[in-house]
């Protein structure tokens, strides 16, 4: 409703004669919402009616000033907005009034409009101001709001047969405020673990909604696991195609010095980041020796090869007998030569799948956008089955809610 602002004692005029004193009537309209950038603003016409008298004479009346002749002048109240940690919108809103007419003393030509306006500011302003921010910060809107997407970020998402999105959302914060026309738009960062579930709908507790707090980006965009590997078996069959014949088909085989060492048999195994070859040998050497090397993966060539091949201690106390070290260093280099693995065709298959899946519609509503941008190798291992490289895939991504927030 609209607040009447009437004055029932004279009040002297600042700048004015101090016999001048005057008293006011004001009454104002329906106030008008607007949004702009981050405030609020109420905006409405006032009327006002001014008498001024002498201290020593009765009322005198004003140039054109009378009851039946009111004055103009308008009215804003602006109100920057916040979000408080209770989810409850802030303010602290300002009163500005601005004069449309000028009131002048008929007998002194006296303009006393900024005297007015003071007074009318002081009288609006103390009630009007009270009003505006309890009404603002009172109302249950953005907290209703929050409490809903919470709820609805808590709630696991089937997006496939047997297969659930889980939001999991630790914190939720305003950190953006952008008003336009009548409609305020909040932007939220949410913190959350967001994971997949398969088999059946996962029961999630219920938590409570976290207080409003905004906190830097840990990480930007969105980071994807890729593994590239070869089987153990295949990478043994390579390498024996490489190692154990030559170019005629035949056996391969050593010969320093007139000493001559044939590979009959060569194996990989191994664990975490370390390769164990295994040769059978026979000629100058008869038996079992032993290599170790490091795998590591070149992301350029994008291989996986063994690095820093030597003999295990055992092996090269059992070879220091033979002291030809021209001989052991030569296997060495071959097996270092051989013993490279292409994985491209397994990495550039994984990433396409990756690029499809980053465009889907799931059930629901959800819609996921993205695209890759970079690959970087995280580790190379080695296990009973494969020998692999884990990749960490960047990219950016947007999953997105396409229906409207129901309660």
């Amino acid at each position: 409703p609209s607040i009447v602002s009437s004055g029932t004692e004279w009040y002297a005029v600042e700048g004015a004669p101090k016999w001048l004193h005057v008293r006011y009537h004001f009454t104002r309209g329906k106030l008008a919402l607007h949004l702009v950038e981050t405030r609020m603003e109420l905006t409405t016409n006032i009327l006002y009616w001014v008498e001024a008298r002498r201290t020593i004479f009765p009322k005198i009346q004003m140039t054109d000033g009378s009851d039946a002749h009111p004055k103009h002048a308008s009215l804003q109240v602006t109100a920057q907005l916040g979000v408080g940690p209770d989810w409850h919108l802030t303010t602290n809103s300002r009163v500005h009034i601005t004069p449309v007419d000028r009131v002048h003393i008929s007998f002194i030509t006296f303009d006393i409009t900024d005297g007015v306006m003071h007074f009318a500011h002081t009288s609006i302003e103390s009630a009007l101001k009270k009003k505006v921010d309890a009404a603002i910060i009172a109302s249950p809107a953005l907290a209703d709001l929050a409490a809903l997407l919470w709820r609805q970020m808590s709630t696991p998402y089937a997006i496939g047969h047997d297969v659930w999105w889980c939001t999991q959302p630790a914190r939720l914060g305003i950190d953006q405020i952008a008003a336009d026309g009548d409609v305020l738009n909040l932007r939220c960062q949410l913190i959350a673990h967001p994971h997949i579930v398969l088999g059946p709908a996962p029961a999630v507790p219920a938590t409570p909604l976290s207080p409003n707090s905004t906190q830097p980006a840990t990480a930007a965009g969105c980071h994807l696991a890729l593994e590239g590997s070869i089987n153990r078996e295949t990478a043994n069959a390579l390498l024996r195609d490489l190692l154990l014949k030559d170019s005629q088909g035949q056996s391969l085989q050593f010969t320093v010095h007139h000493h001559t060492v044939r590979v009959n048999d060569i194996s990989i195994s191994g664990s975490g980041p370390t390769m164990l070859f295994t040769l059978k040998v026979s000629g100058y050497l008869h038996g079992t020796i032993y290599l170790l090397g490091a795998i590591h993966y070149d992301p350029v060539k994008q291989t996986l090869y063994a690095a820093n091949v030597d003999y295990t201690l055992a092996t090269r106390n059992l070879l220091a007998q033979f002291a030809n070290e021209l001989f052991y260093a030569k296997i060495k280099k071959e097996i270092t030569r051989a013993a490279v693995w292409s994985i491209a065709d397994d990495i550039n298959r994984g990433k396409s799948l990756l690029a499809d899946e980053l465009h889907h519609t799931f059930a629901n509503g959800w819609q996921l956008q993205g695209h890759i941008t970079n690959l970087q190798p995280l580790g190379v291992y080695i296990d009973p089955t494969t020998i692999s490289v884990a990749l960490q895939v960047d990219g950016d991504a947007t999953m997105t809610l396409r229906p409207p927030l129901k309660p």
